[in-house]
């Protein structure tokens, strides 16, 4: 790729791109969508990233503006760094665009309404099937699992000394014990203190561990925000498969709140008995518990969740059938549960889609 090619791109929001300029957008067009379907595990991870940032970058330019606009103050420059930070982000859009198609997953995904490039190519990103044998691996690495707390370093301190005793070297029993209690796998820690901390087991490193987040930030912004943001602004449409789960279950919980059936939650949380800090007395949710309800934040959140985590068994079945090319096992809750016993199939899967299959995926993977 030519650097004049490069060099030319960026314009003048105010000026018509000259046909040298346009032939340039066309040939980055084209070679960023090649280097696109190049894109593997970290590589897409740090686009994936690259691209909300740029994102956040450009929104706090469109507030200046706007603030600028208000005070009548000049903001030609400001402008023209929005619009080269479009020019940016529809560059990495077009990678990760090609990135998506790329792959019989991505197809899938893009199948969903709701769905188009950003979304999955996050959760194609980060998500390695390998590492996942069910779908609640992935719900702990998306921070879905209510199970599974951040530990404060205060916090984790006392647990790491109240478990070590006056022993001065950690050993393997210890860390079972600890992950135990955070409700976390040894053998993550133990990685955990391999890879960042050099695997020097000491008991400072291992208080880093237990504190150390056991989710992925970027993973849960996009299923806990972005996802769930975008699968419920689809009600109007009539194949939102999962928008209808949002609206079903959020009417169910409301139907459920008049009644009353929430009163003991209310009262455990008013109490702080569920290991949550009690709501101020001057917030709505307060008021609402102190009925014996739920609020309405926490009616929506739940509504949103059991959606979300649907959502994501199903993208564990597809990418686990991909992947294995046989049947993904059942989700544990059928299996266990009496009271659950309705399977919920993926929609538009199995279906022949075109593209790639994990295992080129992940052959390639860093």
């Amino acid at each position: 790729m030519a650097k004049s090619a490069i060099g030319s791109v960026f314009f003048d929001p105010d000026e018509q791109p000259s046909v040298e300029q346009y032939d340039a957008l066309s040939t980055l067009k084209r070679d960023i969508k090649n280097v696109g379907l190049q894109l593997r595990g970290r590589e897409a991870r740090y686009l994936v990233d690259t691209h909300y940032q740029q994102q956040d970058v450009r929104k706090r330019l469109g507030q200046r503006i706007l603030a600028a606009e208000k005070f009548g103050e000049p903001n030609a420059l400001l402008r023209h760094l929005y619009a080269n930070q479009l020019v940016i982000e529809h560059q990495s859009e077009l990678g990760l665009g090609a990135f998506v198609r790329n792959w019989k997953v991505g197809r899938w995904m893009q199948s969903i309404v709701g769905l188009n490039v950003l979304i999955p190519a996050a959760l194609l990103a980060y998500i390695d099937i390998r590492c996942a044998p069910t779908a609640g691996q992935i719900w702990r690495f998306a921070g879905l699992d209510p199970g599974v707390r951040w530990w404060s370093a205060a916090k984790a301190k006392s647990l790491v000394k109240d478990v070590m005793g006056k022993d001065k070297k950690v050993t393997d029993a210890h860390m079972a014990e600890l992950a135990k209690r955070v409700n976390r796998k040894a053998r993550n820690l133990q990685n955990l203190i391999k890879t960042v901390y050099a695997g020097k087991r000491t008991q400072e490193n291992v208080i880093k561990a237990v504190s150390s987040r056991p989710w992925s930030a970027t993973l849960k912004m996009v299923c806990c925000g972005k996802l769930a943001t975008s699968f419920v602004r689809q009600a109007h449409h009539k194949d939102a498969y999962y928008s209808h789960i949002y609206y079903a279950r959020k009417e169910e919980f409301e139907t459920r709140n008049e009644h009353g059936d929430y009163a003991e939650y209310a009262k455990r949380r008013l109490a702080g008995d569920d290991g949550k800090t009690p709501p101020d007395k001057s917030t709505e949710a307060f008021k609402a518990y102190k009925e014996g309800m739920l609020p309405k934040g926490e009616i929506d959140g739940r509504a949103r969740r059991i959606m979300v985590k649907i959502f994501t068994s199903h993208l564990h079945q597809v990418m686990y059938e991909d992947y294995h090319e046989r049947d993904a096992p059942k989700p544990w809750i059928l299996e266990k549960d009496p009271r659950h016993t309705q399977f919920i199939a993926p929609p538009n899967w199995p279906r022949d889609f075109p593209g790639k299959r994990l295992k080129e995926f992940y052959g390639a993977a860093t």
